[in-house]
């Protein structure tokens, strides 16, 4: 995400070009937190199977 901070603190972009950044940024955000839920899932199932045995 610095890349990110980068592009905004020079503040020469247009609003568009701003806007796409941040559309990219949030782009990146959406996919990653269904990733991370699936594995945080996959842990814990794999977790109570090993208590189970």
């Amino acid at each position: 995400m610095a890349d990110l901070g980068a592009v905004v603190d020079l503040g020469h972009g247009t609003m568009a070009d701003r806007g796409a950044v941040e559309a990219r940024a949030e782009a990146m955000t959406t996919s990653v937190e269904p990733i991370v839920q699936r594995t945080t899932t996959a842990d814990q199932a794999g977790l109570e199977q090993s208590a189970q045995r």
